[in-house]
């Protein structure tokens, strides 16, 4: 009774707590499908979801209509429209009653489907008879029910799978691209998984890892497009972010938006803690193969031989056309038959020197440094002191070192570019980094002008002064990576010329 007269004065916090269980309940228990349907759907029915294709030709159109019940007519009268090509498309009122739509026409688009392969029937004969009145509907209806009786208990199972080929079999008839409708139907799916995963408050490598395994069994990824996966995913979740900012302005309830910022922050938090190596690695088909080295030599090695390693494979890989994980197969399969210890003498290291001290010199030393001093900066301009007694009570100074954290991060962003090359040298401009790079700052800075999110973080709202300072620091982010990329071009030269 104590314990329910003490909630009694906290109703508003306690239904808050249960309404986002129960939301994050719902997003766990939602989880598992979507993976079910990248499997299911994605892989093994090329993307078709429904037995209501949203094109039919004019053909399949006129005898699925002369199959259907005259309960279902109207239904199918109402949800497709005849274009100028002839083909029939799915109009507004057909999506809306997908579910209906798909019951009713899985059996007689089966039967268009199958009827084609049986010599001895000739629906195009049945038809005409049909419209001459020589068969009547009822004629038409006892047919399908002896197909369906055929079938026996498993009868709506096997009529809606199908159903789902015979509306494969259409797309490819009509030449729509099966793989564009593939690749679209993984993306979105893929898509909803995550955003689950953030409105459940959590990002779980996981489940980021059993996205990438559905969608490389499908199209096998390269390094390059491995290693642009965290950065797609972190520009989805800034996306998301910046319409709830758009929805922020115009909303005349800003508390209700609450939740969905937490949740994308949260996504953003877990984004950055996580060791993007070590799961990009998990995901590598690859690297799984290079793992199998028969002298277990590869799995010992530390990450900068590995990652050279790799490297060197992914380029080997693209000059013989073969995919990746394909080329690691066919190596450490090469190792066993010939004896070899090692795949070393088919993957040699190229690494430079300076690679792994310029890693820690660009992530390390001058962001440690410069987020540090931009701390001490902001108290001073805030107290006119270089000491302080409460580190809780520095608000200034913990907003101008995450303003330098997230100008370096932003301004190193286009360092990376290139390993080697210089970034002042460089011909073409990769306008959608410039683009994410402007969104990314601009961010940013609502993070700390708008109160109610400043404030769930403790930052102040800070000068323009001290916000050009703390960009400056930021870029001299720049500088520092292109001495380090001058002395890698130095010892690759030095190599070369020794070769």
């Amino acid at each position: 009774m104590r314990i329910a007269k003490n909630l009694a004065h906290h109703k508003i916090a306690v239904l808050l707590i249960v309404a986002l269980l129960a939301v994050q309940a719902f997003c766990d228990l939602s989880l598992p499908r979507y993976t079910s349907d990248i499997v299911d759907v994605g892989i093994q029915q090329s993307g078709v979801e429904h037995a209501s294709a949203t094109q039919l030709s004019e053909r399949t159109h006129d005898l699925v209509e002369m199959m259907l019940p005259e309960s279902d007519e109207q239904l199918f009268a109402e949800a497709y429209d005849k274009a100028a090509s002839g083909d029939y498309t799915l109009t507004e009122a057909g999506y809306e009653q997908r579910e209906d739509l798909d019951e009713a026409m899985a059996l007689p688009l089966s039967v268009v489907y199958y009827a084609d392969q049986i010599p001895d029937l000739d629906l195009d004969q049945v038809k005409a008879a049909f419209d001459a009145g020589l068969v009547s509907k009822d004629d038409v209806m006892s047919m399908l029910d002896e197909s369906r009786e055929s079938m026996g208990d498993m009868a709506d199972t096997l009529i809606a799978q199908q159903g789902i080929a015979a509306a494969r079999a259409e797309y490819e008839q009509l030449g729509v691209d099966m793989d564009a409708m593939q690749m679209d139907y993984l993306f979105s799916t893929g898509a909803k998984m995550l955003m689950l995963s953030a409105l459940g408050m959590r990002l779980a490598a996981e489940r980021m890892r059993e996205y990438l395994q559905g969608y490389q069994s499908v199209c096998p990824l390269t390094h390059t497009e491995l290693a642009l996966f965290p950065a797609v995913l972190r520009s989805q979740l800034l996306s998301a972010l910046a319409e709830h900012c758009r929805k922020l302005s115009s909303s005349s309830s800003p508390d209700a938006l609450t939740d969905g910022f937490a949740a994308l922050f949260s996504s953003l938090r877990a984004m950055a803690e996580l060791d993007q190596r070590a799961f990009l690695r998990s995901a590598d088909l690859a690297e799984a193969e290079l793992m199998a080295d028969p002298a277990g030599v590869y799995p010992r090695m530390d990450d900068e031989s590995r990652d050279s390693y790799r490297a060197r494979l992914s380029r080997l890989a693209a000059k013989n056309g073969l995919e990746e994980h394909v080329f690691a197969r066919q190596l450490i399969e090469k190792c066993r038959e010939e004896s070899q210890k090692h795949v070393q003498p088919y993957i040699r290291r190229t690494a430079p020197p300076f690679v792994g001290c310029g890693q820690k010199i660009i992530t390390d030393v001058p962001l440690r440094t410069f987020t540090l001093a931009a701390f001490f900066i902001g108290e001073y301009l805030e107290t006119g002191k270089w000491v302080f007694t409460n580190i809780a009570d520095c608000n200034e100074g913990m907003t101008m070192a995450f303003l330098t954290m997230s100008m370096a991060e932003i301004f190193h962003s286009l360092n990376m570019r290139s390993q080697r090359g210089s970034l002042f040298t460089m011909g073409s401009r990769n306008w959608a980094l410039l683009v994410s790079s402007f969104a990314a700052l601009l961010l940013t800075t609502l993070v700390c002008e708008v109160p109610f999110i400043a404030a769930a973080f403790d930052f102040t709202s800070v000068e323009f002064n001290e916000y050009i300072i703390a960009i400056g620091m930021g870029f001299l982010v720049i500088p520092i990576v292109e001495i380090v990329k001058f002395f890698q071009r130095l010892a690759a030269k030095k190599k070369v010329g020794q070769n």
